[in-house]
């Protein structure tokens, strides 16, 4: 954990209002269970194509569920707060 810990408190490089949205990995592990699921429907593949096609619609599907108006204030304003 010594050795890691830059890496697990990378977070604090962000300003403080928006430690919570980064410290967490919660939205990872859903969209990482999320593949997993679909994945075990489907069972056998084909081919590596067929993988990626699944795993890219479900990207696009939480992609296409994201607030967009929340993220891109988040990101304006880490954008302003990297100007100083």
């Amino acid at each position: 954990m010594l050795h890691a810990r830059e890496d697990v408190l990378a977070f604090r490089h962000f300003p403080p209002q928006h430690w919570k949205k980064t410290w967490s990995t919660n939205l990872l592990e859903r969209l990482n269970e999320e593949i997993k699921r679909r994945t075990r429907v489907v069972g056998i593949f084909p081919n590596d194509a067929s993988i990626a096609h699944l795993v890219g619609a479900v990207l696009l599907e939480q992609d296409e569920r994201r607030p967009s108006t929340r993220w891109r204030s988040c990101l304006l304003s880490l954008a302003s707060s990297g100007k100083n």
